[in-house]
């Protein structure tokens, strides 16, 4: 359901912010699963469905591949060949890094990293309209995404998801977010990424009620398909046709061919009538 959420905002987004939020949130609410006792920091220990979300985030920024590209390379993944401004998976293997960790994980973490930055709280950043403290409902979509040869990174620096984002992290360009974080990611120990991390009760009081973020947006302001105006109203359904006309009657012995002519003559009359075409 996060994917659901974030699509629903009609943005093109980067790779590590789609994956990296589906992760961050399970992050959040996993203690709220009856199930489960995992912490939100337990999780970016050892979560995240991968073997743990930072030793990942390590393991991507210690190989060759992730030192020197860092987390623009996950903008976008790819698919079917097409790779935007990133790389093959192939390109990234050959760099020791598995791809996953830097789209899932180091996502997480970016996340992680600008929500302490800017001193927001999780529940801010996923839920709040507040432009400068919120993301996911603050957005406004650029419309000039193409979506079939085009890729997230190409959205202007004014527009769409990078204007949010940069309204959070108070940079002028999201190179520049991009180079600080990449530096401290290059040195950042467990003990680093954990000291970032919101603590445990602060994330309990936020997921107290119900987090939903379908509904954190108020009105319908930056909801593709929340505005019945949108879209022009349907035309109303057309009439109905009339009724075939009878079929005349059999030809008895003795009728003659005249009196039948009459009779298909009189229903193709009728028929005509009904169109307005007599």
């Amino acid at each position: 359901m996060c994917h659901v959420t974030q699509m629903s905002r009609g943005e093109y987004f980067p790779t590590w912010l789609v994956e990296g939020g589906a992760v961050h949130t399970e992050c959040l609410l996993q203690k709220k699963l009856t199930w489960s006792t995992q912490t939100y920091e337990d999780c970016f220990r050892t979560g995240g469905g991968r073997g743990g979300v930072i030793p990942n985030f390590r393991s991507y920024y210690d190989s060759t591949y992730g030192y020197t590209n860092g987390l623009k390379k996950g903008e976008l993944r790819e698919c079917g060949g097409f790779v935007g401004n990133s790389d093959t998976e192939a390109t990234q293997k050959a760099g020791g890094a598995d791809p996953s960790h830097l789209y899932y994980d180091t996502g997480t973490v970016a996340i992680a990293y600008i929500i302490n930055k800017a001193g927001i709280t999780s529940q801010q950043f996923w839920q709040s309209n507040e432009f400068g403290k919120g993301f996911w409902n603050t957005i406004v979509p650029f419309d000039g995404h193409d979506l079939r040869t085009g890729y997230p990174g190409q959205c202007p620096e004014d527009k769409g998801w990078k204007k949010s984002l940069l309204a959070i992290t108070k940079h002028a360009t999201v190179a520049e977010f991009y180079a600080e974080f990449d530096a401290w990611a290059k040195t950042a120990s467990l003990a680093d990424v954990v000291a970032i991390l919101e603590t445990q009760s602060a994330i309990d009081t936020q997921t107290a009620g119900v987090f939903d973020l379908s509904t954190a947006t108020e009105g319908t302001d930056h909801d593709p398909c929340g505005s019945a105006t949108q879209w022009p109203p349907s035309p109303p359904p057309a009439p109905p046709s009339p009724p075939p006309p009878p079929l005349p009657p059999p030809l008895s012995a003795g009728s003659s061919l005249s009196g039948v002519v009459s009779a298909v003559v009189a229903a193709a009359t009728v028929v005509l009538a009904g169109t307005g075409r007599a």
